[in-house]
């Protein structure tokens, strides 16, 4: 680990408040969290980060596959560049698929965590399937139609 790489982060709070690490959704950004972060930065600290490819770390995501894996890995190089071993963790909808993945893969920073609109995934291979599909349709939308009106048609 330890790449020296670094996604676009926010902090807000006093540093020696408990620390909350807060991962947004697909196709979204670290400006989601602000008014949240308003109102939880007194008594936490907050960080939030802007996803490979979203938000500020749209170019930081270009040249490299950034699969589950690789975004968890990236947020702990984050996190310890900052110097924050323990810090509570708050995931919405795809950050909340991630959240859980950094629960799992790295426990010994996560103090708790908190799911938004998260699971932990899809059980039956038809329903994989299914998703698999669903997914492969919204990405050929994306791809060949008007950004602008997908994107206000996903939000």
């Amino acid at each position: 680990m330890n790449t020296r790489t670094s996604l676009n982060v926010e902090c807000r709070g006093d540093r020696s408040n408990p620390s909350l690490l807060l991962l947004h959704g697909f196709m979204g950004c670290m400006a989601d969290w602000h008014k949240i972060i308003a109102e939880l930065c007194e008594a936490f600290y907050c960080i939030a980060v802007d996803l490979p490819g979203h938000g500020k770390s749209v170019n930081f995501a270009r040249n490299r596959r950034w699969g589950t894996g690789e975004t968890a890995e990236a947020i702990i190089d984050t996190l310890q560049q900052r110097h924050i071993q323990h810090t509570h963790l708050l995931g919405y909808s795809m950050g909340g698929r991630l959240a859980l993945y950094l629960a799992i893969h790295f426990p010994q920073f996560f103090d708790k965590v908190l799911l938004e609109s998260a699971s932990p995934g899809l059980m039956t291979s038809a329903e994989q399937q299914a998703r698999v599909h669903q997914d492969q349709l919204i990405a050929n939308r994306l791809e060949s139609s008007d950004f602008r009106k997908f994107l206000l048609e996903w939000y």
